[in-house]
């Protein structure tokens, strides 16, 4: 995958992250979303694309739960929101309505996600 974003790049590169698309990885990781007074913690497949016509990076956590618990699910990136702990995690601390300032940390589990899902987000691109 392509990114213009060094941090996103390491991250990916470090923990040798797959391909599903030219312009995207997809991974299983644990998830640890913290705000006043809530914590959730669950593993969910991720899918982190670039958008040829801006380069603009995204994260898209896939988990069905993530959106029951209003945990943002799907993330631009921010060079200021976004921080890479090296072999660690990639965190991302963000303001929300509903919870105020929060902190989402992505550890990976895998290096690609499920056949099943590459098909899926494969399908979605020609939708």
């Amino acid at each position: 995958m392509k990114t213009r974003e060094s941090l996103l790049s390491d991250f990916i590169n470090d923990f040798n992250l797959e391909a599903a698309q030219d312009d995207a990885v997809c991974f299983d990781a644990s998830i640890e979303f913290r705000a006043k007074g809530v914590y959730k913690k669950m593993n969910s497949e991720v899918h982190i694309i670039t958008l040829k016509m801006t380069g603009l990076s995204v994260v898209y956590l896939l988990h069905p739960d993530i959106a029951r618990h209003h945990i943002p699910e799907t993330i631009p990136f921010s060079a200021d929101h976004f921080t890479y702990l090296q072999h660690a995690a990639l965190m991302i601390v963000d303001h929300s309505p509903l919870f105020g300032k929060y902190l989402i940390t992505i550890t990976p589990l895998s290096n690609a996600c499920e056949p099943q899902t590459i098909a899926e987000l494969r399908a979605k691109k020609f939708n």
